[in-house]
């Protein structure tokens, strides 16, 4: 009985070996990344409601393209996360909540905006993405309608991403 009980206890422990190797590192606690003691630089472009709760969480994005918008429901679209990125949940106001997070064009700044309560639970992405914005450099890249201000995560850390064309 005894080899037996060795075998089995060495293939348990090869099974958590190789689920450690493939998760890969741990991710850092979400409120060690989701930094909100910096104002969003943005703020003055977001919705507040009277109604709304205040709350303090740390939450990862679990969407691989996660709309965050200036109001909800269907806001000036403001930024786009990635599956991953850290976020401090401000306020919660029905279905959304508002979170600040990381500037992807410039990591020393905070941005701000309002994002529906699943984005945090996986699965429940809808099928297509919110799609491919354009992509700008500046204002004018984006004809008299529109205004180069979005700005799309690529990358799990939220630092790496580019800016898209929004309505003015």
């Amino acid at each position: 009985m005894r080899p037996v009980l060795v075998g089995v206890l060495a293939l348990a422990a090869a099974v958590v070996a190789l689920a450690a190797v493939a998760c890969g590192p741990p991710k850092q606690p979400a409120s060690v990344l989701a930094d909100d003691s910096v104002v969003p630089s943005n703020k003055d472009d977001i919705q507040r409601f009277p109604d709304e709760a205040p709350i303090n969480e740390k939450q990862y994005v679990e969407w691989k393209a996660a709309p965050v918008r200036a109001s909800h429901p269907d806001g000036r679209l403001v930024a786009v996360l990635t599956r991953g990125n850290p976020v401090a949940k401000v306020a919660r106001r029905g279905d959304f909540f508002l979170i600040s997070f990381a500037n992807p064009d410039d990591p020393s700044k905070r941005w701000s905006g309002w994002v529906h309560k699943n984005v945090f639970l996986p699965g429940t992405e809808p099928f297509p993405p919110i799609g491919n914005p354009q992509r700008c450099q500046n204002d004018s890249d984006c004809g008299q309608l529109g205004k180069c201000s979005g700005v799309a995560s690529t990358g799990p850390s939220g630092l790496d991403g580019f800016r898209f064309c929004a309505p003015r």
